[in-house]
Formats: structure tokens, sequence, C-alpha cells
């Protein structure tokens, strides 16, 4: 059962710490914002059982990694997650394979941001996720 009094958390993934200071700025005034550096530490605090109601990762996490490597992680191991997920990206064009997830345009509007957000969230406001 979720817990009534716990804000809504979302999990926001970039490797550049300024874009995720940015991000976090925008939407820590409605949602508890936890950051991951990379996918590396994003999947880290999606295993550890903390609960994530959203999930906002950047197009390319340096070293290779990309936020649709981070989507099929997802889409294999939290698959209720795959519906509460947005990619942001300054590629007009982003191929995310088999799923169907809501693009954010960079430069990020910080009203799109939040509002993205909302959108996902009130598709099920009562399902969150945890790892386990």
């Amino acid at each position: 059962m979720p817990d009534e009094t716990r804000r809504q958390r979302v999990l926001v993934v970039d490797d550049d710490p300024v874009q995720l200071e940015y991000y976090m700025a925008v939407l820590e005034s409605d949602y508890d914002v936890m950051t991951a550096h990379s996918i590396h530490d994003a999947i880290e605090m999606l295993r550890s059982g903390t609960p994530v109601d959203a999930l906002a990762s950047d197009m390319y996490l340096g070293r290779g990694r990309s936020g649709i490597d981070l989507l099929a992680w997802v889409g294999e191991h939290q698959p209720d997650l795959i519906t509460r997920f947005v990619i942001i990206s300054g590629n007009p064009v982003v191929d995310t394979g088999a799923y169907s997830v809501r693009v954010i345009m960079k430069p990020v509007d910080p009203g799109e941001l939040l509002q993205s957000v909302s959108m996902l969230l009130e598709q099920d406001p009562e399902q969150t996720i945890t790892a386990g």
C-alpha cells in the first residue's frame, strides 16, 4: 500500500551536473527528486528498493551509454515504470525501439518538464515501482 504522506519521487539521469541541477531546481518544488550521473548509478538506485514514481533520462549519458539503454533495462527489470519514463533529447528523432515513451526536446522548457512529469504520474498515481 502506498504511503499517503510521501511525495512522489522522480529519478532524473544526466551525465551533465549542470543539467541535473537545472532539472532538480525545476522539479523539487513539486516532487522529491533523486539524481544519477550515469546509467550505472540509475540502475543501482532502481535496484535499491527506493520507490520511484517517474524517471526522466537524458538521451546521451556518456561512455557510449544512452537513455535508450536505460529504457531497455527498465523494460526488462521494471516494466511498469516504462509508462512513466521520459527521454530528454536535443535530437528530434529518437528511436526508442519497442517502447513508446514521451520525448522532451532540448532546450528544456521548465513548464514542459513539469507538465510532462505530471502527465506521466497522473496515468496511474497509486502505482509506484519498488525494486526487489
